[in-house]
């Protein structure tokens, strides 16, 4: 099995079995969504294959036949598995993961959003820090 695609370097693949026409195996659900007539909510992932050694598994962080970990960084909350840096980071607040670093983003609680640190400044809402 080759690791990741074009989107995400990885160590698994998913397979989404909640929508009907979705029982394939897709490396990320940019792939999925480049095939299918839908886009895939990235929450009804429920399986995956380790890319190693090819086990049919929930979702984790670490296969749990051979141990390797699918992604560098990996949120179970996102179903996010990326081997690549890229200051990844989950906002609880958001409910996703964003990239560029934690430390350089404030979370406004008013507009519910993450925004650079250095627009604080000429930003009107109050951010929480």
């Amino acid at each position: 099995m080759e690791l990741g695609c074009d989107h995400y370097e990885r160590n698994c693949k998913f397979i989404v079995s909640n929508a009907p026409c979705c029982r394939r195996i897709y490396s990320c659900r940019f792939c999925h969504d480049d095939k299918e007539d839908h886009a895939i909510n990235r929450h009804e992932v429920d399986t995956l294959i380790c890319a190693k050694c090819s086990t049919v598994q929930s979702v984790k962080l670490e296969c749990e036949h051979c141990g390797v970990r699918f992604g560098k960084y990996g949120c179970l909350k996102c179903r996010l598995f990326d081997n690549e840096e890229k200051g990844q980071f989950h906002c609880e607040e958001c409910g996703i993961c964003r990239i560029g670093g934690k430390q350089n983003y404030f979370h406004c609680e008013k507009c519910n959003i993450c925004l650079p640190k250095n627009s604080i400044n000429g930003h009107k809402r109050k951010p929480l820090i």
